[in-house]
Parts: C-alpha cells; sequence; structure tokens
C-alpha cells in the first residue's frame, strides 16, 4: 500500500512538472508574440517617409496606413476578444500570428496607397486579436501570481518598440536635402541585377527633384525598407513555430478562471459608469500621445524646422521606445514601492515637462529635441498600467469594461495620428501643440477622477463595511416600539451578544 501512495504521489509531482514547464513555455510564446507585436507596431514610424515615397503620395495621405490600422485594431480587439471566449485560443494565435507575419512581409512591396492601407488595415485586425488575447491569456495561466509576469508582458511589448527603429535605420533611404535635391545612393550590386538609376523630372518649371531607387531586372522598384520588413515577418513566422509546438503537445487549453479578490465589494452602477465615461477621455488622450509620437517624431525630425536627416529621425525614435521600454521595465520593481496613483502622477509631471520643453524648444534646440523625446518616453511609460491598476481598486473589471479600455484606446491611436499627419507637413510645430495639449487634457480627466475617488471606498477596503453590516445587523435585531424586550442578565449574556451591545454604545457616543 505504501508503494502505492509512493507511485501514486510521484506520477502527480511529474504531471505538476509537465504542466508548469508547459505553462512556462507559453508564457515564453507570449512574451516573444509581444516582442512582435511592439516591433509591427513601431516600424511604420522611421519607414514612413520611404512608404510614402514607394506608393508615390504625400505625408497627408500616407497618415492614412496609421488609420487603416487603427481601424483593423479596434475591430480586432472586439471580434477577437468575442472568439477566444468560445474557441481554442491557441488555434485562434496560430492564424492570427500567421496572417501578421504575411500583411508584414507584404506591406512595404504594396506600390499604390489602397493596397497598403488594406494590407495594414489586415494586419491590424491580428494585432488587436493578438493584444487582447495575449493579455486574457497571461492572466488566466498564472491567476493570482500573474502581477510581475503581466508587467514583463507590457515589456517585451516595448522591447519590440525599441527594436523597431534600430532595425529600420540600416535600410533607409538617405534624404540629404540640399536646394530641392535628394543625394543620391552609391550603392551598386550586379550580382543582385540591382542598378542605381537617377530619374529627373521638372517641378514647376523652376525646381528639379532627383527621385532615386533601386530598380530590379525585371523593373520593380526596391527601396531598401522591404528587408526591413522581411526580418520582422521571419521573427513572426518563428514564433508561430513556437505556438505550434505548444498546440501539438497539448491541443486543449482548459485554463482555470481568474478567481474573485477574497473581501472584494460591489460599487454602485452610476459610480462605475462616472469613473468609465472620464477614464475614456483619459485614455483617448494617453493612447493618442503614445502612437503619434513615436510614428511622427522621425518625420518632424526630418521636414521641421531642425532639417535633421532621416538616419537622426529613426535613432530619435529608438531614443523614445528606448526609454519607454527602459522605464517600463524599472516600473516592475517601482510598482512594489508606490501605489498606482503616486506613479499616475509622476507620469503626468514627467510627461508636462517634456512636452513643455518640446513646445518651447525643439524649434531651434537639436539636444532639446533628444531629451524631450527621452522624458516623454518615460513619462508615458508606465501612464496606461497605472491608471488601470488604480481604476481598478475601484469598479469591478468585468469583460465589457476591459474591452471599453481596448476599444477607447485603438480610438485615440486612430484619430491622433490622422490629425497631426493633416498637418505636420506644413506645420510641423503642430505635433509638440498637440502633444501639450493631450497631456493636459489627460491630467484634467485624472483630477475628475481623483474627485469621485475621493468620495468612494475602495472595494478591497471591506474593514469599514464590516463595521456598518455589524451595526445594521444588532440595530435589525434591537427591539423597537411596543414589543416587549427581555433583556439578559450580564452572566447570561453571549460573547455575540455583548460585542454587538458595545458597537451600539459606540455608535451612538
Amino acid at each position: 500500500m505504501e508503494d502505492d501512495n509512493n507511485i501514486e504521489h510521484q506520477l502527480k509531482s511529474e504531471t505538476t512538472m509537465r504542466a508548469s514547464k508547459l505553462k512556462i513555455f507559453k508564457t515564453a510564446n507570449l512574451y516573444f508574440a509581444f516582442v512582435t507585436l511592439g516591433m509591427a507596431v513601431a516600424i511604420t514610424g522611421p519607414t514612413l517617409l520611404d512608404l510614402e515615397r514607394a506608393v508615390n503620395t504625400d505625408t497627408e495621405h500616407i497618415s492614412y496606413i496609421i488609420v487603416g490600422r487603427g481601424i483593423g485594431y479596434l475591430i480586432g480587439s472586439i471580434v477577437g476578444g468575442i472568439l477566444f471566449d468560445h474557441f481554442n485560443r491557441q488555434l485562434l494565435f496560430l492564424i492570427n500570428i500567421l496572417i501578421l507575419g504575411i500583411t508584414t512581409t507584404a506591406a512595404p512591396w504594396c506600390r499604390d496607397l489602397g493596397s497598403l492601407i488594406v494590407t495594414m488595415t489586415v494586419g491590424g485586425l491580428t494585432l488587436g486579436a493578438i493584444d487582447t488575447g495575449g493579455n486574457c491569456w497571461c492572466l488566466h495561466l498564472w491567476g493570482k501570481e500573474s502581477g510581475p509576469y503581466f508587467q514583463a508582458l507590457h515589456f517585451t511589448f516595448g522591447v519590440g518598440t525599441l527594436i523597431a527603429p534600430i532595425l529600420a535605420e540600416p535600410f533607409l533611404m538617405p534624404a540629404n536635402e540640399t536646394n530641392g535635391t535628394s543625394e543620391a545612393i552609391n550603392l551598386t550590386d550586379p550580382s543582385l541585377f540591382w542598378k542605381l538609376q537617377t530619374n529627373l523630372t521638372e517641378k514647376n518649371n523652376t525646381e528639379l527633384e532627383q527621385n532615386t531607387y533601386f530598380e530590379g531586372h525585371n523593373g520593380f522598384q526596391i527601396f531598401g525598407i522591404e528587408y526591413a520588413f522581411a526580418i520582422i515577418g521571419a521573427f513572426t513566422f518563428v514564433v508561430f513555430i513556437l505556438f505550434f509546438i505548444a498546440f501539438v503537445i497539448k491541443k486543449s487549453d482548459v485554463t482555470d478562471q481568474m478567481e474573485k479578490e477574497e473581501g472584494s465589494q460591489s460599487v454602485g452602477l452610476q459610480f462605475t459608469l462616472m469613473v468609465l465615461a472620464v477614464s475614456v477621455v483619459f485614455m483617448i488622450c494617453y493612447a493618442g500621445l503614445e502612437v503619434t509620437y513615436g510614428q511622427m517624431i522621425a518625420t518632424f525630425a526630418v521636414v521641421g524646422p531642425l532639417k535633421l536627416s532621416k538616419s537622426k529621425g529613426s535613432f530619435l525614435t529608438s531614443v523614445y521606445w528606448g526609454s519607454y521600454t527602459f522605464a517600463r521595465g524599472m516600473a516592475v520593481f517601482v510598482s512594489m514601492k508606490l501605489s498606482s496613483l503616486v506613479m499616475l502622477v509622476i507620469d503626468i509631471c514627467i510627461t508636462l515637462g517634456a512636452t513643455s520643453l518640446l513646445v518651447i524648444f525643439s524649434a531651434s534646440s537639436e539636444e532639446v529635441l533628444w531629451l524631450g523625446s527621452g522624458l516623454l518616453g518615460i513619462g508615458l511609460a508606465s501612464m496606461y498600467p497605472s491608471m488601470i491598476s488604480w481604476v481598478e481598486r475601484y469598479i469591478v473589471m468585468t469583460n465589457k469594461v476591459t474591452s471599453t479600455f481596448i476599444v477607447t484606446t485603438s480610438l485615440g491611436e486612430m484619430i491622433a495620428p490622422l490629425v497631426v499627419g493633416h498637418y505636420i507637413e506644413h506645420t510641423p510645430m503642430f505635433l509638440m501643440h498637440m502633444m501639450l495639449g493631450g497631456i493636459i487634457c489627460a491630467f484634467l480627466a485624472c483630477f475628475i477622477i481623483w474627485q469621485f475617488m475621493n468620495q468612494q471606498k475602495s472595494k478591497y477596503d471591506t474593514e469599514k463595511r464590516n463595521t456598518e453590516t455589524e451595526e445594521s445587523s444588532y440595530l435589525e435585531a434591537f427591539p423597537t416600539g411596543s414589543d416587549e424586550v427581555t433583556i439578559p442578565d450580564d452572566d447570561d449574556k453571549s460573547e455575540e451578544y455583548k460585542l454587538a451591545e458595545d458597537n451600539k454604545n459606540q455608535l451612538f457616543v
């Protein structure tokens, strides 16, 4: 009998160990998926001008690809959230990652704006689904222990946003603007059937523009950025293989649902709706600030007052996303010491200071542009998770509430780049003014939410609620009116009765 028990215990231990290893493997896959997510989001920023040239359009119209991706992201977040609740999430992840790899690789090969918008929109659908499903999957995998793993998940997204502009920089076409012309690329490689061609066109009989591009032996233009997108696409296919291995190991994906926090209390619907309504404004402002600056800073550097090179514009994007990633990593440890509200206030102050510097000095000082971009990345990094953590302490984060946050951030990512893209070519400083206005609106929304919450107990603060419940129970038991009351002697009173009587005395003191 003892031998049987030992064998059974050993089998259980081995099963638990295998399950733990598989859970770690799935978590690692999610991290790789979010690195891909970050790279796919950030790659369009430094390559935007080359994509503009590839489809033969201007800065105002090329910004529609960001809008299209934002619309796809919005729809993908909603539909993905529904599908992940009803179908095997591993299979859905495989499909979405495969489509993301295809669209990422294909995007720079589009030679007209319409096909590029469609490709980016389809890619946005998969980005939204992966983002929504990945967050929920991580929480379900680790349950109550998900805190550090969830923070690390968002950190890996930042790693991806940092890698993308560094990856893109060697493949960008140089644009050393001198008297309205672009410097030709001095690269030839006969083994690849590439040749350098200069195409001169007359504009308004006064300006000459020299358009330089690579052309393959079949006449198809190659601009260089195709290889940056291809590298990201290849990495995406590697992630696809990893998820496929996990799917083969265990096809089913039954996970324990998140347990309701002990002691949590429900709050009123009216309070929840008020907080949610103002939080929506905050999320739109935050998402608009975060994505628009990352997408448009390279363009601002080139067409703005400083007239920097596209290489410097790409490195500026790297500084922004690099500081963003570093701050997200540090936020994992800082959150162990500071409350979410304190972190949120610090983030807003840093962002407000950075945007003020950029508005005042970015048109005249390259050093301030570099400094402001770094500070802005630090300020925006932990703002979103800090806001979610703060609000979550006062309202119940149902699936509908979570969907609302995802949808509104998608709206911010879609609307803000469209507005900035419309003005940045003719009024580059509009980007900086929009950033300052956005953080002011976010601060006001945060202040209003604080006013609401200042009048409401946290749903986890049950001490006051329990006292009120005891008092209410005693008062209900305490007889009133003309009913006869028999009060027991002190010796006959139970401990519960004595405690209730003490609470009553304290209540009416």
